[in-house]
């Protein structure tokens, strides 16, 4: 019987975890052959460890940052695309309104913020 030949290509990159079993593996040798240097390789891995743990939260703190502004940044581009159906005419329309009641009083954000309470007020009547 003959069987198919299939050749198969799986690309793995070990540069950072050949390095880190390299480390380790030197790190157990020089602690075994080395009892005079063991507090010092206690820590410098100690070190290691702690550095590798702030970098952890360094980037998972950028990752969850990024995480946020691509959720706004969605969330933005679905209110535009909804911002034109029918659901949103009186949301458009008090926006429009606010807008020409500021530009009618020279800019002034006071005479729109006594305007927002007084039509908040009439709508809770």
């Amino acid at each position: 019987m003959n069987w198919p030949h299939f050749e198969v290509n799986v690309r793995v990159k070990v540069g950072l975890t050949l390095l880190l079993v390299l480390s380790v593996l030197g790190i157990t040798v020089t602690h075994a052959l080395y009892p005079d240097w063991r507090d010092t390789i206690g820590f410098f891995v100690l070190s290691v460890t702690g550095a590798a743990g702030v970098g952890s939260v360094v980037f998972l703190a950028h990752t969850l940052r990024s995480s946020i502004a691509h959720q706004k940044k969605l969330l933005s581009y679905r209110l535009i695309d909804r911002w034109n159906s029918p659901e949103y005419y009186y949301s458009r329309k008090a926006l429009h309104d606010v807008i020409e009641h500021y530009l009618k009083n020279e800019n002034n954000q006071e005479c729109v913020k006594a305007y927002l309470c007084n039509n908040d007020e009439q709508s809770q009547e």
